[in-house]
This record gives structure tokens, C-alpha cells and sequence, in this order.
């Protein structure tokens, strides 16, 4: 039997300038808080930039090109890609977590931890 292989080409990432990456990052808090598409007004609004909803939306529509963004709909805001997210998760997001945040963590994980030795000790049980 042939093996068969697959190649794929070198991803070529390309760094956002400040106001498409401030766009973006709204964009997806945004959709993470709602699960709703995100208007340009909306994005306005919230993100720390002094421009207005229509220059916003021109931008928005260079990320949806970009592949950054999506429009489910013609009257829907947009939503993020997987390349949206994994550039937001790449370089948007600070990774620092709270206190209160790390406390959470941990409490979740040793209740899993827990959970898990309690369905090796008496598989019936879980």
C-alpha cells in the first residue's frame, strides 16, 4: 500500500497594524460575550480608538479580505475566523492571569484531579 504524504506551505503570518489589531481584538471579546455578530458601532464604542463607525467598518471589511473576520449575513456584523481567534490567542491576548483567576484554576483542575483518581479507584461509580 503507497504512503501518502502531505505537504503544506509555510505559513506566512503578518503582523496587524494598531488599529486592525485593536479592531480584531474587539471584535472577538466582543463575540466571546455574546456569541452575537459585532457591528461596527458596537466596535466604536468599546475599543480605544477615535474614529468613527464608518472608517471602523472599512476596516473591518480589509480584516474579512485579510480572512480575520466573517460576515454570516449581508445585515450581520462580523464574527471571527479560526484565523481571527488564533491571531487574537497569538498576539492580542495578554496571558496573565488574577489572583482570583488562578485561584479558579486551580480549584477547577484539583476537582478534576479528584473526579478522575475517584473513576480509576471505582470505575463503576463514574
Amino acid at each position: 500500500m503507497a504512503r501518502r504524504v502531505v505537504r503544506t506551505p509555510t505559513k506566512v503570518v503578518v503582523d496587524l497594524d494598531d488599529r486592525k489589531a485593536t479592531i480584531l481584538k474587539a471584535v472577538v471579546v466582543e463575540h466571546i460575550e455574546t456569541a452575537q455578530p459585532v457591528g461596527s458601532s458596537a466596535v466604536a464604542a468599546s475599543a480605544d480608538l477615535d474614529v468613527s463607525s464608518a472608517t471602523v467598518r472599512s476596516e473591518m471589511v480589509a480584516l474579512e479580505r485579510e480572512g480575520y473576520l466573517a460576515q454570516p449575513h449581508t445585515s450581520a456584523g462580523r464574527i471571527p475566523t479560526d484565523k481571527g481567534y488564533r491571531y487574537f490567542v497569538d498576539h492580542l491576548q495578554s496571558g496573565v492571569l488574577g489572583s482570583v483567576q488562578q485561584q479558579q484554576v486551580k480549584e477547577f483542575f484539583a476537582g478534576v484531579r479528584a473526579r478522575s483518581k475517584r473513576c480509576w479507584n471505582r470505575p463503576r461509580r463514574c
